[in-house]
């Protein structure tokens, strides 16, 4: 069993509707642990990655939810 307590990563408090974030499968109060294995250990790491992302196609988030962790493929290259 995996406590709170022990996870380093940030918190998602809200999706903007119809987000790749949404789209993918994210849900509020998820806590993003890494992004294509680079970890997470607050939201500036997740924006800074989103912002500076370059590439096309999907980028594979891991999460903490529920006592579980779980892998999520997010598609980014229809960010603007």
């Amino acid at each position: 069993k995996i406590n709170y307590l022990d996870i380093s990563g940030a918190i998602i408090l809200k999706l903007i509707d119809s987000s790749p974030a949404q789209i993918g499968g994210l849900l509020v109060g998820d806590i993003i642990l890494k992004i294509d294995d680079k970890e997470v250990n607050n939201f500036h790491d997740v924006t800074t990655y989103i912002s500076n992302y370059t590439g096309k196609g999907n980028v594979l988030i891991k999460v903490f939810r529920n006592n579980n962790i779980y892998d999520y493929s997010i598609k980014l290259d229809e960010i603007s």
